[in-house]
């Protein structure tokens, strides 16, 4: 059954060496620098109480999790970070393991190893132990990393409950997504029924952790936050995911030695004998193919939107007096209120969020092309100007649907938590303003898809370097003209900064030009399969 397991797990480590190198860098680059950051933000023990009572909040209870009520450094950063970068780590263990169970199954790959002399459980057990090295790293280059920093409030112990947390948040992950890979006959099965499970689990903690604990234990994510890292140190909630991780993985390895290699124990919904016209053409595919994902976002970007509108509140009583983060808002006009001045940075923050689902709308013709699924348009009368387009078509108009969605939540949770409401319109000039950096976002990636496609991953990278910017930019005083490469840098912060319409109007120009650019190349080019 388990016959060349660690061949095989040596084999997959040498295909992701360089993606698990980079999120494991990222993720631990990431938390260590938090205490750092944290200790220049909230310098004294006023500061501290000032942010640590603004988490009594029920907004930001139901984003975050539960106040802990101990004024460190350790305790706030945990409160603010930790089910940030659980999440994280949830999300590379789906990707991870869709990849290397599902995907690789549909492709063909999994069929060649089967012919060689491998067991039955060897595939899906290398990329358990994969994954199991992979949370096992994170956990202790985080927990002596933050050991490292010597803030306030940071100890052994606690640092390395806080890794621990991570890592086995982690396993549990890569075992859920193990036994979804086992009930659906397809990855992209198998990763939606992961992902809801993530978005189930987190919603069942907000709801459990703002008014009904046993919901909390439940879940997962509120289970995990019982650790209390910082402040009582427990252990026990990680004993209790750990055992769940050990079950679901022998369950997953049951079914695997149950089911067909290409079958799974869910049926598929039959869909209709013929096709639509919408769906015969190439919009109407790439939409069959992107609308769970655009539809899930829509309704992430509302919740986001509402849960940050929410806290609006109590943003006068936590900037009041805390220059640091006044410096972090980038406001230069004095005569605006704090509430204001918070608007467009917090807009800014989840227009960035938003940024990632457009991005990763081009990207999948990256993907379809990569599998050799595009030959198949291609060998009918369909250009390659239809099918870029398409695509292209959806990722702008999801940019404005984002944009809407995000303005009406800000506006409802404003409706609740401010005594004076904020009109409708200026969240909605607040962050439709930002479509041109957003579209840049876009444009920028259909230029490296049509002229560099192996290097159509540095427009993930640019993302991340804009939220790096967002973050830490003023904070670091980092040069001027790194801070401008973030095409958010050139948009006026509704509704504290003067409109500058020829900014606007010049990064709406160099997004044309990216796209025009991008699509002529895509034009050209040969398509690159396997």
């Amino acid at each position: 059954m388990l016959t060349n397991t660690l061949n095989l797990a040596r084999f997959i480590l040498r295909r992701e060496r360089i993606s698990l190198l980079i999120w494991i860098i990222s993720i631990v680059s990431f938390i260590a620098m938090m205490p750092i950051i944290y200790e220049g933000m909230y310098p004294t023990e006023a500061d501290l109480q000032s942010a640590m009572l603004m988490m009594d909040n029920p907004a930001f209870i139901a984003l975050l999790g539960p106040n802990q009520g101990v004024y460190t450094i350790g305790a706030l950063f945990t409160q603010e970070i930790l089910l940030i970068t659980i999440i994280i780590v949830a999300i590379m263990n789906i990707l991870f393991g869709i990849r290397h169970t599902r995907t690789d199954e549909e492709l063909g790959r999994l069929e060649m190893i089967r012919s060689l002399p491998v067991g039955r459980l060897a595939n899906l057990s290398a990329t358990l132990l994969v994954s199991l090295a992979t949370n096992a790293t994170i956990a202790i280059l985080v927990g002596f990393g933050l050991l490292a920093t010597g803030g306030e409030g940071i100890d052994l112990a606690s640092s390395l409950l806080f890794g621990a947390v991570l890592g086995v948040s982690g396993l549990l992950f890569a075992s859920i997504t193990a036994l979804f890979a086992q009930l659906t006959n397809s990855s992209r099965s198998a990763k939606g029924y992961a992902f809801t499970f993530l978005l189930v689990a987190y919603i069942i903690r907000a709801v459990g952790d703002v008014g009904n604990e046993l919901l909390s234990h439940i879940s997962p994510l509120g289970l995990v936050l019982k650790t209390e890292a910082y402040v009582n140190n427990y252990w026990w909630p990680l004993g209790v995911i750990l055992i769940q991780a050990i079950m679901i993985t022998l369950i997953a390895f049951y079914l695997n030695i149950l089911r067909d290699l290409g079958a799974g124990f869910l049926a598929e919904k039959a869909g209709p004998k013929s096709a639509s016209i919408f769906l015969k053409s190439p919009l109407g595919l790439s939409w069959r193919l992107l609308k769970n994902m655009i539809f899930a976002w829509t309704i992430g970007s509302l919740i986001i939107g509402f849960s940050f509108g929410a806290i609006l509140g109590e943003a006068k009583t936590h900037l009041a007096g805390n220059e640091v983060l006044q410096t972090l808002l980038g406001s230069t006009n004095h005569d605006a209120s704090l509430i204001e001045q918070f608007i467009p940075f917090l807009i800014l923050l989840i227009a960035i969020i938003i940024a990632i689902p457009l991005v990763f709308v081009i990207l999948k013709l990256k993907s379809e092309e990569k599998h050799n699924l595009t030959e198949h348009l291609f060998g009918r009368a369909v250009s390659k100007i239809q099918v870029i387009t398409g695509y292209l078509f959806i990722a702008i108009a999801s940019s404005i649907i984002f944009c809407l969605t995000v303005a009406t939540g800000f506006w409802l949770g404003g409706l609740i938590s401010l005594d004076e409401p904020i009109n409708f319109t200026t969240f909605l000039s607040a962050t439709l303003i930002l479509l041109p950096a957003l579209w840049i976002k876009i444009g920028f990636a259909v230029f490296l898809l049509g002229w560099l496609p192996k290097l159509t991953n540095i427009a993930i990278l640019y993302l991340g370097y804009s939220s790096f910017v967002a973050f830490f930019g003023l904070m670091l005083n980092l040069p001027q003209w790194l801070m401008q490469l973030s095409p958010f840098e050139h948009i006026p912060g509704l509704p504290v900064d003067k409109m500058n319409w020829q900014s606007v109007i010049v990064v709406t120009f160099i997004a044309l030009v990216l796209t025009v650019t991008g699509v002529v190349g895509y034009q050209k080019r040969d398509i690159q399969g396997w």
